[in-house]
């Protein structure tokens, strides 16, 4: 990549794998008391964080992601417990496991991350995600919709809604999902032979929430600038279209009206900073820069053989 790097997104230096099976990382140091913003929200006790600090993170770290999509780069696993701080109070991206290339090179086309597992670690994913294949984008900005609501209120509701089936008991998952506000679960039951009305056959039953977008689980009310309001109830729509693009969040009035700092492209020094409308916007096909190069070497490669 020639752009310049991302102040935001914390520097991956080296990857290391020894024999196949462990895999070491080196990277940038970030700094700070090491808490990352979920033990922010904790330690307020389900208030809120101030909201001058919410307004500067959500600007660095929509930039943030608006960089990484415009390389066609989905993070996906967007929550507070994947954001760190530096020394100076910035907000730093972590949690990169899951990121996920949705335009493929082979295929010359936009290709979509699988379904997503109902368990407690994607509570911040989208409807979408555990019914199929989902568009990546919309479900970077639900989840940062969700990761500023969070912030903002002190609390996220989804992250009770979703329940673990099998090894939890099914008085237990009933009570989570009634905490959370969802009257219905879902029954997968299995049946052995036996016949028909009250016969033998064992029943056995998986409590799973219904994946379906409830807007009384977020109470926008406890969002007190309406601008944020206004903002994060578009990025948590039901519909991907009624979500806006990250183009869109970075020159939103909450988010762009809080002052840039000039960390789309990255910080200081010399070179030239990559433009924010720019970065976002071209995720409309991403390095054709690449693709040209790869076909010619593929003609080459064919002119060769004959």
């Amino acid at each position: 990549m020639d752009k310049p790097a991302q102040p935001s997104l914390i520097k991956l230096y080296d990857i290391f794998i020894i024999t196949g099976q462990k895999m070491y990382t080196f990277m940038e140091p970030v700094g700070g008391d090491g808490r990352n913003a979920a033990q922010l929200v904790a330690e307020k006790k389900g208030k809120p964080l101030e909201e001058a600090n919410v307004a500067k993170w959500a600007r660095q770290l929509a930039q943030a992601y608006a960089y990484m999509h415009s390389f066609a780069i989905a993070h996906l696993n967007i929550r507070t417990e994947n954001v760190l701080f530096d020394g100076e109070g910035n907000a730093k991206v972590a949690g990169m496991s899951r990121a996920f290339l949705y335009f493929s090179l082979d295929q010359e086309a936009f290709v979509k991350p699988p379904k997503a597992e109902n368990e407690p670690y994607n509570s911040h994913l989208p409807p979408e995600a555990f019914e199929g294949p989902f568009n990546a984008q919309p479900a970077d900005v639900y989840s940062l919709g969700v990761l500023i609501f969070e912030m903002a209120t002190g609390g996220n509701p989804l992250k009770a809604k979703v329940v673990l089936g099998g090894k939890q008991a099914a008085a237990a998952a009933a009570a989570a999902a009634a905490a959370a506000g969802v009257s219905k679960t879902d029954s997968k039951t299995d049946r052995g032979g036996g016949g028909g009305g009250g016969g033998g056959g064992k029943a056995r039953s998986k409590p799973v929430v219904v994946n379906r977008y409830d807007p009384m689980l977020f109470d926008f009310n406890k969002l007190t600038n309406p601008a944020q309001r206004t903002l994060v109830e578009r990025m948590l729509s039901i519909g991907i279209l009624g979500r806006p693009k990250f183009v869109d969040l970075l020159s939103n009035e909450y988010i762009g009206a809080n002052g840039s700092d000039g960390r789309i492209g990255g910080g200081g020094g010399g070179g030239g900073e990559a433009d924010p409308s720019t970065a976002a916007a071209s995720t409309a096909r991403p390095s054709t820069k690449k693709q040209t190069a790869r076909k010619q070497s593929k003609n080459k490669g064919n002119s060769k053989q004959r």
